[in-house]
């Protein structure tokens, strides 16, 4: 055999694993740089918890050479810290079955399709963004090496006819400080058909995600961090998607985000460092993704009775439709919870939803009489011995890396009522302080919020929020608002409403560079798929605002909803942006919408083209105007200057 350079290092390992033990560390050091590279924080952790063996093993499930990438790394690495640390809860672990393609595959891809000399000139300044839209198109159109194609299907006839997903892990995604979280694709492939379409549609997924490279985003995000000049190859992870078939419909019973430390502290009894989770009925987009109107389930790991919506609201902030794989019609897909729940098991039923006893109710009293049920994870949340391994493995995650982490994982259980775990990423989050411990107890926290308040004027409060807050600690002056009317919002043409965020676009610009701290206050969600619901911006147009206020407004039906564990959110915690929800008739919380009543509005100075009828949108530049927030009470003061009581 004809054997390159990389094949002939691995056969060696194989050989030096046996006959030199006591030169195995050097070894993992050797290997791990060849599959995951040599950032040193990174390096420490898969020396500390994996052996040869397991390198090894990712070896053997590569396709092509080079490294596996971000995602696929800190993959293996948590759940080997996990295995290490936890062993009773790794005992409750799917096991993962994944296959890399190599970072290496991406060039050779690029070379075999004749695109290298469009990627230098993409690489060069002037053609950062001018070359990418040709780049994209072409490598949507291209083809992969006979070679390649062979070892696709090989991989193929392995998973069989199951569903699998494709996914980014470039070289740079999922590292400390950098997450890149939704910049790149992730495709799913229901996997069903002839050979010859499983392959097709693989290699269709895997162009998608080499050109999800060239999206704006992913620039601009590489941009902003510094790193246009590095080294992007995309590697791609490739896992066996976790769940069971429901009729048609391939899901897992749930899946969800977890993150170490709870950053939105909604209620004053809850531990932040206990962590949360989002938690959804079926494949996870709805839980990374802020769309339609529905809600993810959010779970504190200390007080998960502690519910943000409150009781009493469950049946409005709940989860209406389930995103799975349509078997039948080979498409991912997204159903409403009352087209699948009759194809689930009454057991399992009772996990993934309760009973709406209230609007069981209303229906009787019309002489309707039938069950109600709504999708609050409501097993998840009785779950103790669950939740109590969401939280020691993020407490183990965490302190391994020596940061917050956020994870992404999938739960089933068997007709035993027992629940398999699945470890499916896990990266840190480097922006995400943690606050010193405070020795006060919540009431303690309470009396200094209303103390301090209490010694501002009311005149000069704009708001003050005592929970319903995620950030980082800020004491800054706020040089610039931006403020969308709800109600006029909510009377503009449905048509129209996407123009309000692109000028929310259009200002971000304007003062970014500026050294400018702006807030934003619109109605509803920002970052919202459904212009309907809230603001639909990117957060490309949002990336140099400091400040973000959802703003309720129940004449217009606008409802906050804080998107912690979205791709969303990621963006806002790298890039230390502060966030809050601004609610109705919440005491001690305070908000005075005409606070601004006598000041100038310069928006048709900054924007003189917009379409926009006055008064929609406003901008305002106070001369005094400071905000505070704090991060182990969850609140923040914005007042005029010199008043804010926390300083």
């Amino acid at each position: 055999l004809n054997l390159d350079s990389w094949e002939r290092f691995f056969i060696s390992a194989r050989a030096s694993a046996a006959e030199n033990p006591d030169e195995i560390a050097a070894l993992v050091r050797l290997m791990a740089e060849r599959l995951i590279g040599n950032e040193d924080r990174f390096m420490a952790l898969v020396l500390k918890n994996c052996a040869v063996g397991d390198l090894l093993e990712v070896k053997d499930r590569m396709i092509g050479s080079g490294k596996i990438g971000g995602k696929a790394a800190g993959m293996i690495v948590a759940r080997k810290i996990v295995t290490r640390s936890l062993p009773s809860t790794a005992s409750r672990m799917e096991p993962h079955d994944s296959f890399y393609v190599g970072s290496d595959v991406f060039y050779t891809y690029l070379v075999h399709n004749r695109l290298w000399k469009t990627r230098i000139r993409q690489r060069a300044r002037e053609g950062y963004y001018a070359e990418a839209p040709a780049l994209r198109e072409a490598i949507l159109a291209g083809s992969f090496p006979d070679r390649l194609r062979e070892q696709f299907v090989r991989m193929l006839e392995y998973f069989g006819q199951t569903p699998i997903i494709v996914r980014s892990s470039s070289l740079l995604e999922d590292g400390f400080g950098h997450a890149f979280a939704g910049k790149y694709e992730s495709v799913f492939c229901v996997n069903t058909g002839s050979p010859e379409d499983r392959l097709a549609s693989f290699e269709d997924a895997l162009r998608t995600v080499y050109a999800s490279t060239m999206d704006e985003s992913a620039l601009a995000y590489r941009e902003q961090r510094g790193l246009e000049d590095s080294d992007e190859q995309m590697a791609i992870l490739v896992q066996r998607v976790s769940g069971s078939l429901f009729g048609n419909f391939f899901m897992p019973a749930v899946a969800g985000v977890g993150y170490s430390f709870n950053n939105w502290r909604w209620h004053p009894e809850l531990d932040q460092r206990a962590g949360m989770i989002r938690v959804v009925i079926g494949l996870g987009t709805r839980a990374v993704d802020r769309t339609g109107s529905d809600y993810p389930r959010l779970v504190s790991l200390d007080r998960p009775d502690l519910d943000p919506a409150g009781v009493a609201s469950r049946a409005q902030y709940c989860q209406r439709a389930v995103d799975g794989l349509d078997l039948e019609n080979r498409a991912f897909a997204t159903k409403s919870l009352e087209e699948v729940l009759p194809d689930v098991p009454p057991w399992l039923v009772d996990i993934l939803c309760e009973r709406d006893y209230d609007t069981e109710r209303t229906l009787a009293e019309r002489g309707e009489n039938r069950m109600i049920r709504i999708g609050t994870c409501a097993g998840v949340v009785a779950g103790t011995e669950l939740l109590a391994d969401f939280r020691s493995m993020l407490r183990a995650l965490q302190d391994a890396y020596g940061n917050p982490v956020d994870i992404e994982f999938t739960v089933n259980w068997t007709t035993g009522g027992e629940y398999l775990l699945n470890l499916l990423q896990c990266r840190p989050l480097q922006s995400l302080c943690l606050p010193a411990v405070s020795s006060g107890s919540a009431s303690e926290y309470d009396a200094i919020d209303v103390a301090a308040l209490a010694a501002v004027p009311p005149e000069d409060v704009f708001f003050f929020l005592h929970r319903n807050t995620m950030g980082p600690q800020l004491n800054c002056r706020i040089h610039a608002v931006i403020s969308i009317d709800p109600i006029a919002y909510y009377n503009l043409p449905y048509r129209d409403k996407p123009t309000v965020a692109r000028l929310v676009g259009a200002l971000n610009a304007r003062y970014g560079g500026t050294g400018k701290t702006v807030m934003l206050l619109a109605p509803g969600r920002i970052g919202t798929s459904s212009p309907e619901l809230g603001l639909g911006v990117s957060f490309a147009e949002i990336d140099h605002i400091g400040v973000i206020c959802e703003v309720a407004c129940s004449g217009a039906g606008y409802q906050p909803e804080l998107s912690y564990g979205s791709h969303f959110f990621q963006d806002l915690v790298e890039s230390s942006i502060f966030y809050a929800a601004i609610p109705e008739n919440d005491p001690p919380s305070i908000f005075r919408p005409d606070f601004f009543a006598s000041g100038k509005d310069i928006m048709r100075e900054l924007l003189p083209e917009s379409p926009l009828a006055d008064g929609i949108m406003r901008v305002y530049e106070p001369g005094e105007l400071f905000f505070q927030s704090d991060v182990v009470r969850g609140s923040c003061l914005c007042a005029r200057f010199g008043t804010c009581a926390y300083r």
